[in-house]
């Protein structure tokens, strides 16, 4: 029997691509689909046109301090309360087809995970994969990256293409399958330290830490990633990477950018690196080695930017010795 699932969708502003979206969602076939469009004060009339097309979507309230993560947490909590026995978190912006959802479910039920991600491919080149999962390279103090990214299924290893599922350290939120379980067992997302980036790795992180592991689909179903919106940014990030890379800067220059990067970023919790958030990333889940480097890196930092610190007076030179030797 097909699991009565709720997808969980947060929006805002967004009205023709929610649209086009629930177009989809609505046509879904083998599934028992209940739909919670959680919208963050729309004012393009996003809420109004979907009731007007779709009015048996259940529309959760969410403000303008909810972002991602309180947004998300709201439908959820509400579908929880109504007796979903499994939530899809999915975007607004994700390309499936009809039977995304039920393929996602059979699979789910076949192989008994609690957690399962679908495979994301670019949507502008299907069968260029974006993710199958993601990990955390704490040694190169890599964080965050995606599993198998730009790689073509074709050249997957053997051993991860002949199976329908694999199992991954986390996963972006855009199309994961999650039983009513784990939230009873860990709770909802943690709003108040990832409060819209990185909520859902650390999600996925605090439920392997309980004994639930995560898996996502390597063949089907599978969802495409619509990032037309950030190709042209990308292609701005890469030209002034190539800047940077024509003429590496010196240590204290490169400091000096770390910093300025930092202080831009830290401050906005719509940043991927939004300061708190990283910081507590790292100091609940990091590993050994470099990621040591790290984090002092982060604590450094903080300390920098403290208004009455008297580190504000140390040299770019000592700060990174200090940075080097760990004294934070």
């Amino acid at each position: 029997m097909p699991s009565k699932i709720a997808v969980i969708t947060p929006v805002r502003n967004r009205r023709e691509k929610s649209l086009r979206f629930l177009e989809v969602l609505y046509s879904q076939i083998n599934v028992d689909l209940s739909v919670y469009i959680v919208d963050s004060n729309s004012t393009d009339g996003t809420a109004d046109g979907i009731l007007e097309k779709y009015p048996t979507t259940t529309i959760v309230r969410a403000t303008d301090d909810d972002y991602w993560t309180g947004a998300t947490n709201r439908g959820i909590q509400r579908a929880l309360d109504e007796g979903a026995d499994k939530i899809l978190t999915i975007n607004d912006d994700a390309i499936i087809d009809n039977s995304f959802v039920g393929e996602l479910d059979r699979i789910s039920n076949k192989y008994s995970t609690m957690i399962l991600a679908a495979r994301q491919d670019f949507e502008h080149d299907r069968g260029l994969i974006w993710s199958i999962g993601a990990y955390h390279d704490w040694n190169k103090m890599n964080l965050f990256q995606l599993r198998f990214h730009n790689m073509r299924f074709e050249e997957l290893p053997p051993e991860v293409k002949g199976r329908d599922i694999i199992e991954v350290d986390f996963a972006a939120g855009n199309g994961v399958l999650i039983n009513r379980a784990v939230f009873e067992r860990i709770g909802l997302y943690d709003e108040v330290n990832y409060p819209h980036y990185h909520a859902d790795s650390e999600f996925l992180l605090r439920a392997r830490a309980n004994g639930i592991p995560s898996y996502a689909t390597v063949h089907a179903p599978i969802l495409y990633n619509d990032i037309s919106d950030h190709l042209r940014k990308h292609e701005q990030d890469e030209r002034a990477r190539r800047e940077i890379q024509s003429s590496p800067p010196s240590e204290p220059d490169r400091f000096r950018l770390l910093l300025e990067s930092y202080l831009a970023l830290r401050g906005s919790i719509k940043s991927n690196f939004y300061g708190p958030t990283v910081k507590h990333h790292i100091s609940t889940y990091g590993g050994g080695g470099d990621a040591e480097y790290l984090r002092n890196s982060v604590i450094l930092l903080d300390q920098l930017l403290e208004a009455d610190s008297p580190l504000r007076s140390v040299s770019l030179g000592t700060a990174i010795k200090w940075l080097k030797e760990g004294v934070v």
